[in-house]
């Protein structure tokens, strides 16, 4: 492998021996490394809703809630959809994690957040400096950041539930998309709602304009037989959720 000096339309002397073939094993692996780095996050970024494919739509017998809990582990965090006339609303769930990129989004996240005409998060609180409206590096914070890069209006709320602290066990059976699991664990931290919270009352609002909203919340608000995904069905829409 010879480099071309492009400046002054030459090439370098030839090199011969062990010496030339391990500089050149060396260029090789740089260059590796630099598509790597750079060209991956970058292509992740560049996702548009329009090239990814249609999400399948998780197929329940009797009760939803107990069906989807039961389906196991799906692979990917969770999302459901609720839908009303033109109005479409995304329900995601984000747990605390030092999330260092977007490679637990797959497709289907691609697709329903880039398709959002807005994009409302939890907050923990007043908004501190540099736009972390969070005060971690969890999935909330990585969306706002590709919200910001994709010019879509954010909405930002503040918590009605107690903050949930980091915990591994809980960011791993999220990432795995784990609905049995995330319940168990969550009710073991005594982080399950027991009571309506606000955001029914959000939705319905959401649901009254003729355009498709992605909303992200603590995953603790959206699952158990108090949460927001159950609360909804027991007020009559229809939510599915939306497996990879």
């Amino acid at each position: 492998m010879h480099v071309a000096n492009f400046i002054e339309n030459t090439a370098p002397p030839p090199r011969t021996g062990q010496l030339s073939g391990l500089l050149d094993a060396g260029i090789i692996a740089a260059a590796a490394a630099c598509i790597v780095v750079t060209v991956i996050p970058a292509g992740m970024f560049a996702h548009r809703a329009h090239e990814l494919s249609t999400p399948a739509v998780f197929t329940a017998t009797g009760d939803p809630d107990t069906a989807e809990a039961a389906a196991g582990p799906v692979g990917a965090p969770l999302l459901w959809r609720v839908q009303d006339g033109k109005a479409t609303v995304w329900l995601f769930g984000s747990v605390p994690a030092r999330h260092r990129d977007l490679t637990w989004m797959d497709s289907r996240l691609f697709q329903a957040f880039d398709g959002a005409d807005a994009v409302w998060f939890e907050t923990t609180g007043a908004m501190p400096a540099e736009g972390n409206i969070w005060g971690d590096r969890g999935a909330s914070v990585l969306l706002n950041q590709r919200a910001g890069r994709l010019g879509k209006p954010v909405t930002a709320f503040g918590k009605t539930a107690a903050k949930i602290d980091e915990d591994v066990v809980l960011s791993g059976l999220w990432r795995s998309g784990d609905e049995r699991g995330l319940l168990a664990r969550l009710n073991t931290l005594g982080r399950l709602p027991s009571v309506p919270g606000v955001w029914p009352s959000r939705i319905e609002g959401a649901l009254k304009e003729d355009k498709t909203t992605f909303v992200a919340v603590d995953a603790a608000q959206l699952l158990g037989p108090d949460g927001l995904v159950a609360q909804l069905r027991r007020d009559g829409h229809k939510v599915e959720r939306f497996d990879p």
